[in-house]
């Protein structure tokens, strides 16, 4: 916006200078005329330059009054595009963009003949955790383990929260035993990460559900329907685990 700003500026210079060249041998032909012309000539001069003066500022200050309320139209577009597509505790991707987008991707999986895998991620007795520490040490938790899990997801994957503390992983490109490894490799992760909340070190493990793409299950719901199923068979496994 700043570059634009300047650009307009340029220009409303630019167009005063030009206005007032174009008159200046208009003034010096008439200068040379005697009498009551001549007197008239300056006169209008005197009048016309600061008109054409004022016409411009009122001109810059109109543009660039438009170009800043477009601008501020557009970060409010951006924001409110950020509001519906982000979970605002964590600050991954809602559970409302998850299923906008995860459809398509599988669709193209499909056209592509590319693999896609799906993650579903649980935290293994989160309840305890609000009701032992309070509901801002379980909001911290979320967050700073969503901060671990970032790194290790790829910008053509779709890491989303679902809900509580339910989370899910689009894998786009990997076979199962790749989704396995991935889910493993989160697992051991979260495990061995200290969650320190006011001098307070809380235990975090999770149970992970793994689908993937195949002739059964070629669909979202088929897919979270499989990864759901195995998520409760890890949780029944004794948790910290993962089952595809």
């Amino acid at each position: 916006m700043t570059g634009a700003l300047l650009s307009l500026s340029a220009v409303v210079h630019i167009y005063f200078i030009y206005s007032f060249l174009l008159f200046i041998p208009q003034i010096i032909f008439f200068a040379h005329l005697g009498g009551e012309i001549r007197i008239s000539v300056m006169l209008l001069g005197l009048i016309y330059i600061p008109y054409i003066y004022s016409l411009s500022m009122a001109s810059h200050k109109s543009l660039k009054a438009s170009i800043q309320a477009g601008e501020q139209l557009r970060a409010s577009v951006e924001e409110l595009h950020t509001m519906s597509t982000t979970d605002p505790l964590t600050g991954i991707h809602n559970r409302r963009y998850y299923f906008a987008i995860a459809q398509n991707l599988i669709d193209l999986s499909v056209r592509e003949k590319c693999d896609i895998s799906l993650l579903m991620l649980d935290i293994d007795f989160f309840k305890k955790v609000n009701d032992t520490h309070g509901h801002h040490a379980g909001d911290f938790i979320l967050k700073e383990m969503t901060t671990t899990i970032k790194p290790l997801v790829r910008k053509s994957d779709v890491f989303a929260r679902m809900g509580g503390e339910e989370f899910s992983i689009l894998l786009y490109d990997a076979s199962r035993p790749n989704a396995l490894k991935i889910a493993r490799k989160i697992c051991s992760i979260i495990a061995n990460t200290t969650f320190n909340y006011q001098n307070t070190s809380i235990p975090i493990t999770l149970s992970i559900g793994v689908a993937s793409l195949d002739h059964d299950h070629n669909t979202l719901d088929q897919l979270l329907a499989t990864a759901d199923k195995n998520l409760y068979t890890a949780k029944h496994n004794g948790r910290n685990c993962c089952v595809a």
